[in-house]
């Protein structure tokens, strides 16, 4: 099975993140994303779909100072 990751908008809101820590956490994201892609594969009930048109996760605490890496980890 073949699977195509394309994120094409993400919504992360109340970030004190400054600019530079977007692009950092988009690319954290991808990166854990995939990762856990290798290794739990798909969810049952999303490998018959075709896209995913939206994915919600639940609520996450932050650290005062929220880094980028851990952000993206939760």
């Amino acid at each position: 099975m073949n699977i195509e990751l394309h994120i094409d908008r993400l919504v992360l809101e109340g970030l004190p993140l400054e600019s530079r820590q977007g692009l950092q956490l988009r690319e954290a994201i991808e990166q854990e994303l995939h990762q856990l892609l290798l290794t739990h594969g798909l969810a049952p009930e999303r490998q018959t779909e075709k896209t995913t048109r939206r994915l919600q996760t639940p609520a996450i605490q932050l650290s005062h100072s929220p880094q980028p890496q851990s952000l993206a980890s939760r």
